[in-house]
């Protein structure tokens, strides 16, 4: 009876140790994923901070760009129409008032492309 006792303790044994061992086996397995896992978003987030300091670059040039003093004198003669002392304004008149002035020969000649809405009209029906 004493050696019955014995072998049923072996098998618990046994039995507690390979459980043991299966939940350390799948402890590791998923450790290992998470760590596979973590460098894949790891190696995302370096591809997005590379992407995004590009853009913050670009956005620094523009920035100092429209800072300048060329840049806001332009905006302020093509926005505002503004001009300096001794700059000449032209006016020109409206894209219809240019066509009659231009010669009848002319006008022949120069055959205007179809707008854009025509073109894609023509291509679909």
């Amino acid at each position: 009876m004493h050696q019955e006792n014995k072998s049923k303790i072996d098998f618990l044994v046994r039995i507690i140790v390979w459980g043991l061992v299966v939940i350390l086996l799948i402890s590791l397995a998923r450790n290992i994923s998470r760590s596979l896992s973590a460098d894949e978003r790891i190696k995302e987030a370096n591809d997005e901070l590379s992407k995004l300091a590009d853009e913050n670059s670009k956005l620094k040039d523009e920035l100092e760009i429209v800072g300048s003093d060329y840049f806001k004198e332009k905006e302020a003669r093509d926005s505002l129409g503004l001009s300096k002392p001794n700059d000449i304004v032209l006016v020109l008149p409206p894209d219809d008032e240019l066509r009659k002035l231009v010669p009848e020969r002319v006008r022949k000649e120069v055959k205007l492309p179809d707008p854009n809405w025509k073109k894609w009209l023509s291509l679909f029906f």
